[in-house]
Order: C-alpha cells, then structure tokens, then sequence
C-alpha cells in the first residue's frame, strides 16, 4: 500500500489488521523524503501503526530506510549536493529548498530538504533487497543465491514485513525487489 503523504486511521488499522493472525514479529520498513511533513508523516505512520498493534496484543517495529537523518554525511551548499550513506553506499543526492510557508515548516531546522526519488532506482532496489535479506537465515541465503531451490523447500522469513513509500515512481521500484526475492522462493508479506 503506497502511503503518500500522510496515512488515515483506516489505512493503519487494515495494515495491522492484515498481520493479525500472523505469528511472526511486524516489521514496518519505511522510505519517505527528508523533509520536515515527510518525517512528520513517517511519525504520525509509526504512531497509529503502533497503537492499533497495542489494542490486538502485537508489536511493531518501524524501520526507516531512506531518507533518514542518521546517513547525512555532509551538505554542500554551494551545488546543493547533499552527502549521504544510501544503506551502504555513499552517495551525492541533489536537494531542493525546504517548504517554509506555515509555522510548522519554518521550524524544519536544516537549509535543505532530500526528495526519496533523488535516490537512483538500482540503489532503491538494492537497499530494499538487503533489508529484506536481513530477516533470511544466513544459510538459506546461500541456498537462495546458489540454488535457487523450489518454494516449497524455502522456510519462511522470520518477520512478516510492511513496506511503506511515500511515492509512487518509488514504489513501483520497492515492488519490483520484492518481485526478484519472490522468484527466489521467499516468502514476504509486503505492501507497496
């Protein structure tokens, strides 16, 4: 389910409900932009999300992936240039000014803003891939990538996942990954 924007109550409610009965942990991986209503939006998700969790006795963890405070290295005014780790990779993601017309995007502390598309699909698809990965056995990806056994002989991943992008250009991207694992024989439950 692509989340564009910021989710209604019946948007979190059906994604919570649709992992009710799953005994796996709820795993919520979120790309969204780097600016201030796109990390506000991402807060209001992870709130909501987690609320309707509480009241069915599930837990759920929220997992941002791009584009996230943490992997900003450096910010080059001048060409605008932001310098930032894309999951392993480092790389020079163009940036636009931020929003600054109400009260709330005026306390957006930084002089840039990052769009999730600034992020290259190839790179888009691998930080997508590799998260998912994270929940595979190490042994059963060995298997995977040598080979490439029938689905029925492939266990579960350990976490049932939510994938959730802000943009649509973005998600179709985000859906061809889980694509290319599915083909492999995971089994992912996965919402773009």
């Amino acid at each position: 389910m692509p989340a564009r924007g910021y989710s209604s109550e019946s948007f979190c409610f059906e994604a919570v409900e649709a992992h009710a009965d799953d005994d796996r942990p709820y795993v919520v991986h979120y790309l969204g932009d780097f600016d201030r209503a796109g990390r506000n939006a991402a807060a209001t998700l992870e709130e909501k999300l987690k609320c309707f969790a509480r009241e069915r006795g599930l837990e759920v963890e929220f997992v941002t992936l791009a584009v996230k405070e943490d992997d900003i290295l450096d910010f080059d005014a001048h060409s605008g240039l932001l310098g930032t780790r894309v999951g392993t990779m480092v790389r020079r993601l163009p940036t636009r000014e931020p929003k600054r017309k109400t009260a709330a995007d005026q306390k957006w502390p930084y002089p840039f803003a990052c769009e999730l598309d600034a992020i290259e699909p190839d790179d888009l698809r691998t930080l997508v891939r590799r998260a998912i990965e994270n929940y595979l056995p190490p042994d059963q990806l060995e298997i995977l990538k040598k080979n490439q056994p029938p689905p029925e002989q492939i266990a579960d991943p350990v976490a049932s996942m939510l994938l959730i992008d802000d943009l649509a250009t973005s998600g179709w991207h985000v859906e061809e990954a889980l694509t290319a694992l599915r083909k492999l024989g995971v089994s992912a439950s996965a919402f773009v």
